[in-house]
């Protein structure tokens, strides 16, 4: 089974967190610090999970959401969103695809691992 992640959060720092903290739980991560370049990562290798930022810099969500509805079928690829706005004003109803998760930074590592654990399974 592909256990690979594309975590896209313009901050390199905590992208460096979360890189380190899902290969020690086993999963082969990517990271993307901005729209394009997620968007260059999904084009190139398949990803079991995409952890998103809704305020990533350079391109932002809202285009690389536009490639996701455009060319992964309905629950074909597990999003997990993050944002830094409370969850009332940027949650999942913002985004319309299938989101697994919607979480506000910062969160707990853990959370996210239940979360993509749950969506595997």
């Amino acid at each position: 089974m592909n256990n690979r992640l594309l975590i896209a959060d313009g901050d390199a720092e905590l992208s460096d967190v979360y890189r380190r903290f899902f290969t020690h739980h086993g999963y082969e991560v990517d990271t993307a610090n901005g729209g394009v370049e997620c968007l260059v990562k999904l084009r190139s290798r398949p990803v079991s999970h995409l952890i998103l930022d809704l305020e990533i810099p350079w391109g932002g969500s809202e285009g690389v959401l536009a490639f996701l509805s455009e060319e992964f079928p309905a629950h074909s690829l597990p999003l997990i969103v993050l944002t830094s706005q409370p969850l009332t004003k940027a949650g999942p109803e913002r985004v319309q695809l299938p989101v697994v998760g919607c979480f506000q930074k910062p969160c707990r590592l853990n959370e996210l691992l239940d979360c993509i654990q749950s969506a595997e399974g």
